[in-house]
């Protein structure tokens, strides 16, 4: 309602004008009114005003909007899912793209965006390449293919040793900074091939990791290294071929305990990563599968409905 009454104002403000330039150019000119002049202007005078009138109307009834772009609409949509499920302990909601080339033995993740909860350390990893030799993807995914197929795991098996050999012969030559994302790495396939057999074999339920005993001569830092569970998750995704994955943080730190699940979008190379508090491992098993199966469905259901015409 304001702004119609401002654009009245200024409209006849603007007839105003316009007649006084008109009487001002007949004075300076020594030209007498005559009424034919003036039946002349008013008319046109008129038309302006109705015209203009019109405009403020319309835009009045049929304000502009702007349609959000896409990464707002993927940062409201992941805010609203965060919010709608912090009851169940979800603490972060963060979308991750990734590149997986085994031939080259990389798999390079990139943050595209976040939203976590207040009063919670979280950070992101902004991008970073996980290196392996590509024997051991190409082999893994060989593996992966005859367990599957043929139900056959030797060469499974094999991949399993030579990722612990790896990890060895490091931890033998000395662990330096570069030499412990390598020996990390390692250790993440043969965590993520030691979880894939106890699911085939019913003995894993969302928490497989726990179940999994570590190796007395593999080093704490290579064990406890926090930074490996999105790689396991893009491998679970692709060489797995499955949708979901489940990991904890295991490292001496203030994010110590946390449980993070991750969903792939179908047809895309992104994950959709979800943090969820440490005051979950406090729950006894009844407890914790039944918040597990809340999330697990709410998340679900966000990549059925938005999924494809979210992430473009």
């Amino acid at each position: 309602m304001i702004t119609f009454v401002s654009g009245w104002i200024i409209l006849n403000l603007f007839m105003i004008g316009l007649i006084s330039y008109w009487v001002s150019e007949n004075i300076f000119n020594n030209i007498n009114f005559n009424q034919e002049m003036t039946i002349k202007v008013w008319p046109i005078l008129i038309a302006i005003n109705l015209v203009i009138v019109v405009a403020i109307v319309a835009r009045q009834k049929f304000p502009i909007t702007h349609k959000p772009n896409q990464k707002q609409t993927l940062h409201k949509t992941l805010h609203d899912f965060t919010e709608n499920v912090r009851r169940s302990y979800v603490i972060a909601t963060q979308l991750y793209e990734y590149d997986y080339s085994p031939a080259k033995g990389e798999v390079i993740i990139k943050f595209r965006d976040g939203v976590y909860a207040r009063r919670e350390n979280i950070k992101h990893i902004a991008q970073h390449v996980y290196s392996i030799k590509p024997s051991i993807l190409i082999g893994l995914e060989k593996g992966v293919h005859l367990a599957h197929k043929k139900s056959e795991f030797k060469q499974l098996k094999n991949v399993y040793h030579s990722s612990l050999k790896e990890v060895f012969s490091i931890q033998k030559n000395g662990l330096t900074k570069q030499k412990m994302g390598e020996a990390t790495n390692n250790y993440s396939i043969f965590l993520l091939i030691t979880e894939y057999l106890l699911r085939l074999k019913n003995e894993g339920s969302y928490f497989t990791q726990e179940k999994v005993e570590p190796i007395k001569e593999v080093q704490r830092e290579v064990i406890e290294n926090e930074n490996t569970g999105l790689f396991r998750a893009v491998l679970n995704s692709e060489i797995l071929k499955e949708e979901r994955y489940i990991f904890r943080n295991n490292a001496y730190s203030t994010k110590s305990g946390r449980t993070y699940i991750s969903f792939k979008v179908e047809g895309k190379p992104l994950l959709i990563l979800v943090t969820l508090s440490e005051s979950l491992i406090h729950m006894d098993r009844e407890q914790k599968d039944h918040y597990m199966d809340e999330i697990v469905k709410r998340y679900e259901q966000m990549l059925t409905q938005k999924g494809k015409s979210l992430i473009k």
